[in-house]
């Protein structure tokens, strides 16, 4: 009865699905964004991931199972190597 929840996932050769690569996240403020990095983060990079381990990680980026977690830099989000990526935008006032 519940079969089809219990077969694996069509691979997508490197795709979170087959039309999309990569999640890049733009927080501003008062828009719910850390508990969308919080699901984002556990689902890429693993349960005991946080926005502060990422902000203390090398390079911020941290390897995950469906792909590399990167925070706040710039290079590594300009050239695409991530799986998910956030940025947080700091406060203007």
């Amino acid at each position: 009865m519940l079969s089809w929840i219990r077969r694996k996932p069509i691979p997508h050769k490197g795709r979170l699905t087959p039309e999309f690569d990569r999640v890049y996240h733009y927080h501003s403020r008062k828009t719910a964004g850390s508990s969308l990095n919080a699901a984002f983060l556990s689902a890429f990079a693993g349960k005991c991931v946080t926005v502060k381990a990422l902000a203390g990680a090398p390079k911020r980026r941290i390897a995950g199972e469906i792909g590399p977690a990167v925070g706040w830099y710039e290079r590594l989000i300009k050239s695409g190597s991530f799986a998910y990526a956030l940025h947080i935008r700091r406060s203007i006032h």
